[in-house]
């Protein structure tokens, strides 16, 4: 997961009030007794894929069943509708195949086209394939950045509701091994090393578990999204022989605490150390022994052998800027007393990419960025944003609270995305400084996401200086072990 939910808020806004609703209902969820983390078999997971769009397209390689679950009645086809009084089921031959099936939201129900044809109508249809399919312009990173639409192909039975508030939903049925399929390369990256892959396993299976047991992310008719606020799942589009044995390798193995399933949260890049749980979304339940603030390092094995002049600099503590940018000075700088230069003198961590070469171009961009800001960048009610005043800094350098001043009135931010998100698209982290440069806003930051949990980025350095899933996972969830909750 690397971002978080927008789940909580204090601003004045009609749509802050319904983020603080669903807060306050995940809240409720996060402090129910733990429902016992055992199951008999592999779970079925329900994920929504879209709910969005009033219009989807979907084609597949071979047929497609489509029934009505309203009715419960089947009717099978080669060609279309046999008897045209009772739409219910219809399975296109592999020769129409290619013809999409067109999905679209006509008033209370589904309806189903193939050309000119309308085929099935309904408010709850299901679509079965004996060799997955694919929907068309499938939108992800809804709000942020790198936001856009792909082809997105899937295996499993999908569902296509009409919610109780009249919107189409698409909600894909399947095994939990087979959806973290669909995680895991999405998540960290396929081309990530063996072990990381296998700890990002672990740690998406030990979350998807916890949102079966606790419901925070559930829907009235999906279990978890598809999306960045949950965990982002694309089906098979990035999907590699390598990625699948990671899942495979692993398969039922969560992390656990004493006698719960942990939640294992996880971010792209730290910048350099985690933060406590409590601080980042504190309606989930409070403090973890295993959700603190760690700085990302192993100062024993950390920083690769070095020969020559670069070690005697090493010793001696190298200054200026080379020196900076390879966390080369002595001390540790304390990030909540000191962000400025904790941003400038960056640590020694496994997220350092000026140390650990190897990290790939999205971790390197991230551990420490710089983002100029114009006035109509700023989301409507922050625009003619005065100033900002600080109130809390976390051990990380994130700010978790904050007053934003205008025209003399002040709004107060009290968790770290609500101060990202000032901002469209939102800042990458609120480990963050900001000046004045001709009238715009330069925000300095370090890491991307949340930083609660494991840091993706130290996960793959640590996994080419050679430790394995078990080691990398218990440097950033301490005190937790690994257990198969499944066969």
């Amino acid at each position: 997961m690397d971002e978080e939910s927008v789940n909580h808020g204090t601003t004045l806004t009609a749509a802050s009030t319904a983020v603080l609703i669903t807060a306050l209902l995940l809240f409720t969820a996060a402090c129910s007794p733990t429902p016992e983390a055992r199951f008999d078999a592999e779970p079925e997971v329900r994920v929504l894929l879209i709910n969005t769009l009033v219009e989807f397209q979907l084609t597949a390689p071979g047929p497609v069943t489509i029934t009505d679950q309203s009715t419960g009645a089947s009717t099978v086809s080669d060609t279309g509708i046999a008897d045209p009084d009772i739409r219910d089921e219809v399975r296109e031959d592999a020769d129409a195949a290619s013809t999409p099936l067109v999905f679209r939201l006509e008033g209370d129900a589904v309806t189903v086209m193939r050309g000119g044809d309308e085929l099935v109508a309904g408010r709850w249809l299901t679509v079965e394939t004996d060799a997955g399919f694919t929907i068309a312009d499938v939108p992800y990173g809804i709000n942020w950045w790198w936001g856009g639409t792909e082809d997105r192909t899937y295996e499993g039975e999908l569902h296509i509701h009409v919610n109780s508030d009249g919107d189409l939903e698409a909600v894909l049925h399947l095994p939990m091994e087979e959806y973290l399929k669909g995680v895991i390369p999405y998540e960290i990256g396929p081309e990530s090393p063996l072990q990381a892959l296998k700890a990002q396993a672990v740690a998406a299976r030990a979350e998807i578990v916890q949102t079966l047991l606790t419901g925070k992310y559930q829907g009235e008719h999906h279990d978890v999204c598809a999306e960045v606020e949950c965990q982002v799942f694309a089906g098979n589009h990035r999907r590699t022989a390598r990625s699948d044995s990671a899942v495979v390798l692993t398969r039922g193995e969560v992390l656990m605490h004493g006698d719960d399933v942990i939640d294992a949260y996880y971010a792209s890049n730290c910048g350099g150390m985690s933060e406590r749980v409590e601080k980042v979304w504190p309606w989930r339940g409070g403090p973890k022994p295993y959700l603190v603030a760690l700085p990302d390092t192993d100062r024993r094995a950390i920083v690769p052998e070095l020969d020559g002049r670069e070690a005697a600099d090493r010793e001696e503590g190298v200054s200026g800027a080379a020196g900076q940018a390879a966390g080369g000075h002595n001390e540790p700088i304390d990030p909540q007393a000191d962000i400025t230069s904790w941003l400038d003198n960056p640590p020694e961590s496994w997220c350092n990419p000026y140390i650990h070469t190897q990290l790939p171009e999205w971790s390197k961009a991230n551990f420490r960025w710089e983002r100029h800001v114009a006035e109509e960048e700023f989301v409507p009610e922050f625009r003619g944003l005065d100033s900002l005043e600080i109130i809390e800094r976390g051990e990380s350098g994130r700010l978790h609270h904050v007053r934003a001043w205008r025209d003399g009135q002040a709004q107060e931010l009290d968790y770290e995305l609500a101060i990202r998100q000032m901002v469209h698209p939102p800042l990458r982290s609120s480990a963050f400084t900001w000046s004045r440069v001709d009238g715009d806003w330069l925000f300095r930051g370090a890491g991307w996401g949340h930083g609660v949990g494991m840091c993706q980025s130290g996960a793959i350095s640590q996994a080419h200086r050679g430790h394995d899933y078990g080691r990398i996972l218990q440097h950033y969830f301490p005190g937790t072990r690994l257990e198969r909750l499944y066969e």
